[in-house]
């Protein structure tokens, strides 16, 4: 196995063992760690908003960017946050289940 797939592996083995999943077994637990990740969740989308305004800015009238693999990665992660597809099986960004769950009675 290559090196990149051991360490992987191993960090997904911790991930998926990490006490906070325990720690979450109730509504006021689930509700406190989202007062929590909501920041995170902020503070991450900004990064990645400048990281594709830098790689792929949109622009009137439309330029052709520099590197279309690029682009795709980063408009692709922003999909994948801003419009996922929920619970419901409706999209949803990442901060709309996140104040659902802090908001919910």
């Amino acid at each position: 196995m290559s090196t990149i797939s051991t360490r992987s592996e191993l960090l997904r083995k911790l991930l998926k063992t990490h006490p906070l999943y325990s720690s979450i077994n109730n509504i006021e637990s689930l509700r406190i760690f989202m007062q929590h990740h909501v920041y995170a969740v902020w503070d991450y989308m900004s990064l990645v908003k400048a990281l594709q305004n830098y790689i792929a800015p949109v622009t009137v009238p439309w330029v052709p960017i520099k590197n279309a693999q690029s682009a795709n990665f980063i408009n692709q992660i922003v999909l994948d946050e801003e419009s996922d597809i929920a619970f419901s099986s409706n999209s949803k960004n990442h901060m709309q289940v996140i104040l659902k769950v802090i908001l919910m009675p």
